[in-house]
């Protein structure tokens, strides 16, 4: 444990707080629940590559827009920026707005703008993986 004396107290704790639980983890021959999952961060971090842990960032546009699809009828479309925005009732583009980027969204007759797309099926983006 190298601790210098021109490092923040929060730096000397957290490494303080690692040696102590590397030095627990070491002593335990069978470790079970958050204990393995620990141990296996801390001596075989790779295993954990194609895990979902609880830190990670998950996919929140997704999940927004699965909300609002249960109370709101229409479409999902891209702005030519990539910025998603709605039509309700039918789902068809009767007229031309702006996005808050600025780009021109909508359409008419039933038609988006060519520099506009359909949002298609919409899947869950979350990646596996931890934050450190």
């Amino acid at each position: 444990l190298n601790i210098l004396d021109n490092e923040t107290q929060r730096n000397k704790d957290i490494k303080k707080m690692a040696f102590f639980l590397l030095v627990h983890l070491s002593a335990l021959e069978s470790p079970t629940g958050i204990a393995r999952f620990c141990s296996q961060l801390t001596f075989a971090p790779e295993s954990q590559r194609n895990q979902f842990l609880p830190t990670m960032p998950h996919d929140e546009r997704f999940e927004a827009l699965q909300e609002v699809k249960k109370y709101a009828r229409g479409s999902f479309n891209l702005c030519p920026n990539g910025h998603f925005y709605s039509i309700g009732e039918c789902g068809q583009a009767m007229e031309v707005s702006r996005c808050f980027c600025g780009a021109q969204i909508g359409g008419g007759k039933h038609k988006l703008l060519a520099s506009n797309r359909a949002a298609g099926n919409l899947t869950d983006q979350t990646q596996p993986g931890y934050i450190l």
